[in-house]
């Protein structure tokens, strides 16, 4: 179970939530003025104005179209856009979402073509910066951010839970040096925590670069390189990797156990790989400094998506990595509404839930050689056998392939 504080984190979720949807809702639209009065009729143009006029418990809503990114300070605010088609951009010259003290719920995005400005940390943050409270992220799209010193989608002071968000390949046109930098930098002592979330690392070689707490559930990375987290560096530290899926670059091998060569600022936390898949799976370790490495129910089999190629990193119904997940920890609903557990009272591993029972999953994995005449139970016959006359044909579809009876 997650532990008391972020249990009461989630209160607070709720709360501001509750509150959003008690307070004034704010509109923004492209063929808004920043002289109306913020209305649905009479919509701002920027967002920056709406915060602005907003205050603590109220709710700005965005249209779709693009829009110049926004600081919210000391405000407590939801931000809702329209899934898919609200953008949000520092035209690769600003971050996009500053927010400094305040309980923030950012939902249905798309944060794109940020640059972290030697301001606040550093150059640190380019898409999401935030510090001094908790913010939640939900539904909402990351890509193409470039922060100099780290955290090219999010770096920052703060709390912040990411839901069903998709953190895509960085082509920015300001990295120079396509695979440099890391994704994400927790600072402070803070923690990040992630739900059904899909992290495509191509372009970078750190996804996870402090030693402070991240929880990682029912997550897809791809395109992982060797040094892609860092071990936890303090005794309350933790970094949780539950019935998630890794899936390395070609040619890279991500690290599992931490390297005992550079364990740079100490390790005395606690390290769980569980019910996931990672590319290889190593023994329970326990250092002598106090940290130690728990990897359990975790396997290195391949993973099948239905078509990556095409950008869908679903689980083919042939994969092996269905309904295996563990149970008993909170979940959310997956970006298309499928609940967890599913209908089947099962848990996929990854950021999507297929609802596939184990008859539909069986009959997926048929290869040549058997007959499935019901749920359970095959005929099989070897080649040369008359008793048996079944023709076949391969179906291919993406990454995998299914054979089916014709």
């Amino acid at each position: 179970m997650l532990n008391k504080t972020y249990l009461r984190l989630l209160i607070v979720y709720f709360l501001v939530l509750s509150l959003g949807a008690r307070g004034t809702i704010w509109n923004v639209a492209s063929s808004g003025n920043d002289q109306n009065s913020g209305s649905s009729s009479s919509p701002f143009l920027t967002i920056q104005k709406a915060v602005n006029t907003a205050q603590s418990s109220d709710t700005i809503q965005v249209s779709s179209g693009i829009f110049k990114g926004a600081k919210i300070l000391n405000k407590d605010l939801v931000l809702a856009g329209i899934q898919g088609q609200s953008i949000l951009t520092g035209h690769d010259t600003s971050r996009v979402i500053t927010i400094q003290n305040g309980k923030v719920v950012l939902e249905n995005l798309i944060l794109q073509n940020g640059y972290a400005i030697a301001t606040l940390n550093g150059y640190r943050g380019a898409l999401l910066y935030s510090e001094y409270d908790s913010i939640w992220v939900r539904n909402c799209v990351f890509r193409a951010g470039y922060a100099p010193q780290g955290g090219d989608y999010y770096a920052g002071g703060s709390h912040p839970t990411f839901i069903n968000c998709s953190f895509q390949r960085n082509n920015s046109p300001l990295k120079t040096v396509q695979n440099d930098g890391s994704m994400f930098l927790v600072d402070n002592g803070n923690t990040a925590q992630f739900f059904n979330c899909f992290i495509d690392s191509y372009n970078h070689p750190y996804i996870f670069t402090s030693g402070f707490t991240h929880r990682i559930y029912n997550s897809t990375l791809v395109n992982v390189q060797d040094q892609w987290y860092v071990h936890a560096w303090n005794p309350w530290n933790e970094f949780l990797f539950i019935n998630s899926i890794l899936v390395e670059k070609p040619g890279s091998q991500p690290l599992i156990m931490p390297d005992l060569s550079n364990l740079w600022n100490g390790w005395q936390g606690s390290i769980v790989f569980d019910h996931s898949r990672i590319p290889n799976v190593p023994t329970n370790y326990s250092h002598n400094t106090g940290g130690s490495l728990t990897v359990s129910a975790c396997d290195d089999l391949p993973v099948l998506f239905s078509d990556s190629s095409s950008g869908d990193f679903s689980l083919s119904l042939i994969d092996r990595h269905h309904n295996i997940g563990k149970l008993g920890i909170d979940f959310y609903t997956d970006s298309y509404g499928i609940s967890r557990p599913d209908t089947n009272g099962l848990v996929d591993l990854g950021f999507l839930e297929s609802n596939a029972t184990w008859c539909e999953l069986t009959r997926a994995r048929l290869q040549k050689g058997y007959l499935q005449i019901g749920c359970d139970q095959f005929l099989v016959w070897i080649n040369g056998d008359s008793t048996l006359s079944v023709s076949w044909e391969n179906q291919s579809s993406g990454d995998t392939t299914i054979l089916l009876k014709v």
